[in-house]
């Protein structure tokens, strides 16, 4: 039996609502987002700063005003680019720069003075950007107000000194426009699986104002309310309109379903970039914690994998540190006592190993007397191996020990 032109016409009419739907669900999210994401909004529109008034400078007496906890440790700072822009920092929440370092582990910062406070310099990391365009949120700094008369971007890096490749510095007043490039920015950037990946994959970075499931959840309930008016309004065969609900709820789902594969593609790709046609060997050289496992392999060498033989292992921090516990890791079988940061003098003996990560504050050693000391005491030694990333010492003595 041949479909009746009245059928054709209410899967025609269902399908369409739907359509409809999907736009206008898409326009409401657009006109609520500033209540949804709850950030600052400024009064200013947007200002592009020339990239000609921004200037090389050196930047290595400045180091002294970076904040401690915005330093990132066993890194320099590079050149800086630095421009006079003076302008309302209430009236630009957001930041766009187009920016590019040769360097691929530097980290960029952005600077600014106020006038206010002149002889502080006020730092924020720019997570994400070195590799084209980013988007970043100085008005979540709470320094961020007043009059800024300097900016300046500059690099942290192990690397020597080079000067940023900048392209565009854009500053926003958090317009709708902007606050949805700078949210597709945060959904579309491709950020490598770290080593807590194993626990969890989250759908957006934590910078994002907004995931992208809750961007999809509520265009699909905002659709669906209005599909719902449609039908109060049009109503016909019940069929095509449930046919049109699922079309709500599938669109915005293939949307998140295609950026989820989007991203393992990418993450493919580095691996495969990374890592393919390698031998075993050559992969664990690429690997993130190479390092780590070069000063692994030399303690190995020395210590010996039976029980008897102790290893405690130090390191300033608490709790299961990842380079601690990577540490272990590499060295198993060892029996690795892996607990503190300070010297267990009471409960070491002669033949143990102590096994420094990395430097500690208050852990001295001492060459010509052969002794290893903190606060809690001093100890014996003989030292072993000693690397950029942390020592080897074995206890020579346990009548000697000194405990503090």
């Amino acid at each position: 039996m041949m479909p009746s032109s009245s059928n054709n016409r209410a899967w025609l009419i269902a399908l369409a609502s739907a359509g409809v739907s999907l736009c206008l669900g898409a326009l409401s999210l657009w006109l609520i987002l500033p209540l949804i994401d709850g950030r600052p909004a400024g009064a200013g529109g947007s200002m592009t700063m020339e990239v000609s008034k921004f200037e090389a400078v050196p930047a290595a007496a400045l180091l002294r005003d970076v904040p401690a906890a915005d330093r990132p440790s066993a890194a320099r700072l590079s050149m800086m680019l630095s421009a006079a822009p003076s302008i309302e920092a209430a009236q630009f929440p957001l930041l766009e720069v187009d920016i590019s370092m040769t360097d691929s582990e530097s980290r960029l910062y952005l600077f600014w003075r106020r006038t206010d406070r002149p002889d502080t310099l006020f730092s924020l990391l720019l997570d994400g950007a070195g590799a084209g365009t980013s988007w970043h949120e100085p008005a979540l700094h709470a320094e961020w107000r007043g009059t800024i008369e300097q900016l300046a971007i500059g690099g942290f890096g192990a690397g020597r000194a080079v000067v940023p490749d900048l392209g565009v510095v854009r500053l926003h007043g958090g317009g709708r426009g902007a606050r949805v490039a700078q949210l597709w920015w945060h959904w579309a950037r491709f950020e490598p699986w770290q080593m807590s990946t194993i626990n969890q994959v989250p759908g957006a970075r934590s910078g994002a104002p907004l995931s992208p499931t809750s961007a999809a959840l509520t265009w699909a309930l905002l659709s669906m309310l209005v599909l719902t008016l449609c039908y109060g309004y049009l109503r016909g065969p019940r069929k095509p309109w449930l046919v049109a609900a699922l079309a709500i709820i599938f669109v915005p789902w293939v949307g998140l379903d295609r950026l989820w594969q989007a991203r393992l593609d990418w993450q493919l790709e580095l691996t495969e970039s990374r890592f393919g046609g390698l031998t075993q060997v050559e992969k664990h050289s690429r690997e993130l914690d190479r390092d780590l496992q070069r000063f692994a392999l030399s303690v190995a060498e020395r210590v010996p994998a039976e029980p008897e033989h102790r290893v405690f292992l130090l390191h300033d921090s608490k709790g299961h540190n990842y380079w601690r516990l990577r540490l272990q890791y590499h060295l198993l079988p060892r029996n690795i006592h892996n607990f503190g940061r300070g010297l267990p003098v009471p409960q070491l003996e002669a033949g143990d190993f102590i096994l420094v990560l990395h430097d500690i504050a208050g852990l001295r050693f001492d060459r010509s007397e052969g002794t290893l000391s903190d606060q809690h005491g001093s100890v014996p030694v003989e030292r072993l191996l000693l690397r950029p990333g942390g020592a080897l010492y074995r206890v020579r003595s346990a009548s000697v020990l000194e405990e503090v």
